[in-house]
């Protein structure tokens, strides 16, 4: 991302850049804060209301407040690395009556170094793959590829064969 943005910067001008910065917070904030507001206004009443699996549903609640003031932190941090787990987990920290401004702060720094580690890992690897491709070709590139599969392969196959 930051090398996207360098780029942008260098060749295209300032405009692109605010643009760039504009969209990123607006998602930022339309979309994980917009789901711990809703969360927190509605959110509450709408799981305890009366209805089917009523008493469940209550049950659920009393976890989720005693999981949100022990874990709550590093439940929204960690969530921003997982797909659908980040909208759930603001939602879930808005019910639990997460103060704002801890869930604020942990999903930022959660934002924050997710696009960091995936941008700084896309370049790199970037890098890498141009440099393998450039030194060995096609040929390599594939030997690279299948050396990767085979590694999650073994380590999966390793991981269901493991006593339980």
């Amino acid at each position: 991302m930051i090398a996207a943005l360098a780029a942008i910067f260098g060749s295209q001008g300032k405009l692109q850049i605010w643009l760039v910065l504009v969209i990123g917070i607006s998602s930022a904030i339309i979309g994980d804060n917009l789901g711990y507001l809703l969360g927190r206004r509605f959110g509450r009443d709408v799981v305890v209301a009366q209805g089917p699996l009523h008493s469940y549903r209550l049950r659920a609640v009393t976890y989720g407040d005693e999981f949100f003031q022990r874990h709550g932190p590093k439940a929204v941090f960690f969530a921003r690395w997982i797909a659908l787990v980040r909208f759930a987990a603001a939602w879930l920290a808005g019910i639990n009556r997460m103060p704002a401004r801890v869930f604020f702060f942990w999903n930022a720094l959660g934002g924050i170094s997710w696009g960091l580690t995936f941008g700084l890992v896309g370049y790199f690897l970037g890098k890498a793959a141009t440099g393998v491709l450039q030194d060995l070709g096609i040929a390599g590139a594939v030997v690279l590829v299948l050396m990767l599969i085979g590694t999650i392969g073994f380590v999966w196959w390793r991981e269901r064969r493991r006593p339980r």
